[in-house]
């Protein structure tokens, strides 16, 4: 039987959740990405078999052919600027509230 070698990652990059709020994404190396549905519009009405369907086509670049979405990790991270959930009237957190996104200036992506 023939292993591979220790150290060397075998993950690949999957779809973890499709929320009503976005999608997450667990990439080859490990990291979740979430992309909630105001800023990443082309997955919102997508059926579940399109989303699922994504390529990590080189470190950090994903690709998904039946929509045709190409996106970086980097392009991902500008919103995962998230801060902490707050507590509620009722004193429950919110724990599956969407994160809310701190969004750049739009020229941040330009220059």
């Amino acid at each position: 039987m023939n292993s591979l070698a220790h150290g060397k990652s075998i993950s690949k990059t999957e779809i973890s959740h499709i929320s009503p709020f976005g999608v997450w994404l667990l990439s080859s190396s490990g990291k979740e990405l979430f992309m909630p549905y105001d800023e990443f519009p082309w997955f919102k009405d997508q059926p579940v078999k399109v989303i699922y369907n994504v390529e990590e086509q080189s470190p950090g670049h994903f690709y998904w052919p039946d929509i045709d979405v190409d996106l970086s990790e980097d392009i991902i991270c500008v919103f995962r600027l998230v801060r902490p959930a707050v507590p509620v009237s009722s004193g429950h957190l919110y724990r599956h509230h969407p994160a809310r996104v701190i969004r750049p200036s739009p020229s941040f992506l330009f220059t």
